[in-house]
């Protein structure tokens, strides 16, 4: 049972949300992305005729839309209700998407509680974690307005818990549920394929390491029911795919590797362009707009797994709390490595990649609990603990404060 302060605190930031989604404007990308459900909305609503008295308002059509590349669920969603409510002005449209975009930002952020309780077993640790996502100055700004960036984000942050619900209890619900979680997410963006890639390597990690039968049936039932079940939903979610699902599939893949904006922004005193990123963008971006505590702990619980790693070598996987980290591991660094390798086009910052955040949040805690863990068992040490808490609490008021 959740305890009944998180409750409140949850409720408390739900309304403050709520209360302050007016304070923001409109961000350059919205008005495209709006086109992007409308035309999204037109191509179902004439393929299914849900609302044949609603008249069609672009000359587009999804299928040879320049645009079909992009995951437009939540796009959809927001054109649809906007439609619904009979919303027909520009204000009360787009701050209709802003509480869209903030809700779920907030069930994001509750699901990523739950799953930071189960994997520490320390309400403390978990609502911690939480304020570390909070308190990050540009997800925080963009939680109100950003359409793309942080749909994908919440629902990482959403099959963060189902995909450890799936782990410990593989029945008909869990797999269902995470299968959709997975979906949501690739319907946001073709990156969300990370999540079912992620999910079978845990469970084949799982297998080889745990399993003292040997038996491959189990796993290979596992994997394949999960497979389809995320080909069926992804399929249903994503008009693009209906006609030629193949096709537009790795079409989307494309371009979503090598995306086709081109133009030059400012890193470090030189302009640069979208096609020529250096390695290190990814890295010094996180680096100089995330707050130094959670920096400092993430590279705590980077260094202190990995040596438990190299002491532990195959046996560290025998634990499935071990096997969580490592999946919040491939979650940080998988696509960071795929930007490198890709070379991929980059521009306004680490927007792209917000979706690693939670990870990064995880792998912070784990930092966290083994440099308190540290501090008490260093009983000559009593100074440094309130020093501890004493810094992290100025580094918190700080940032609260700004």
């Amino acid at each position: 049972m959740m305890n009944p302060w998180i409750k409140v605190f949850f409720f408390a930031y739900l309304i403050l949300g709520l209360l302050i989604v007016p304070d923001y404007g409109i961000t350059m990308d919205e008005p495209i992305q709006r086109k992007h459900g409308m035309v999204a909305f037109e191509y179902v609503n004439e393929t299914l005729n849900l609302f044949p008295s609603i008249p069609k308002v672009t000359n587009e059509n999804l299928s040879t839309y320049d645009h079909r590349d992009y995951g437009m669920f939540f796009q959809l969603m927001a054109y649809s209700l906007e439609q619904i409510l009979g919303i027909d002005n520009s204000r009360d449209v787009f701050r209709l998407r802003h509480v869209m975009v903030f809700s779920l930002f907030w069930l994001g952020l509750l699901y990523f509680y739950k799953a930071l309780s189960i994997r520490f077993k320390n309400d403390g640790l978990a609502f911690v974690g939480i304020l570390m996502v909070i308190l990050s100055p540009r997800i925080f700004g963009d939680s109100f307005t950003n359409p793309k960036d942080i749909p994908l984000l919440s629902w990482f942050m959403i099959s963060i818990y189902t995909s450890i619900k799936f782990a410990n209890n593989r029945n008909p619900k869990s797999t269902i549920v995470h299968a959709l979680i997975s979906s949501l997410a690739i319907g946001s963006r073709i990156v969300g394929l990370l999540i079912p890639v992620v999910t079978i390597v845990w469970i084949l990690v799982e297998f080889l390491f745990q399993r003292q039968d040997r038996k491959w049936q189990e796993p290979i039932l596992t994997i394949s029911t999960f497979i389809i079940l995320v080909m069926m939903f992804t399929f249903s979610l994503w008009p693009v795919l209906w006609e030629n699902p193949i096709d537009s599939f790795l079409y989307s893949f494309q371009s979503m590797k090598k995306f086709r904006w081109s133009g030059s922004m400012l890193y470090m005193g030189e302009m640069i362009h979208s096609s020529s990123i250096p390695w290190h963008y990814i890295p010094i971006w996180i680096l100089v707009s995330t707050p130094i505590s959670i920096t400092v702990f993430f590279l705590a619980g980077l260094s202190s797994t990995l040596k438990e790693l190299i002491q532990k070598k195959a046996a560290f996987f025998n634990n499935q709390e071990n096997r969580t980290d490592l999946a919040n591991f491939m979650f940080f660094f998988a696509p960071i490595l795929s930007v490198v390798l890709f070379n991929s086009v980059l521009y306004n910052g680490w927007r792209h990649l917000y979706f690693i955040y939670p990870a990064m949040v995880w792998i912070g805690i784990i930092g966290l609990k083994g440099l308190w863990a540290y501090l008490l068992s260093r009983t000559g040490f009593n100074s440094l603990k309130y020093l501890f808490i004493l810094l992290i609490s100025i580094n918190t008021i700080e940032i609260v404060f700004f």
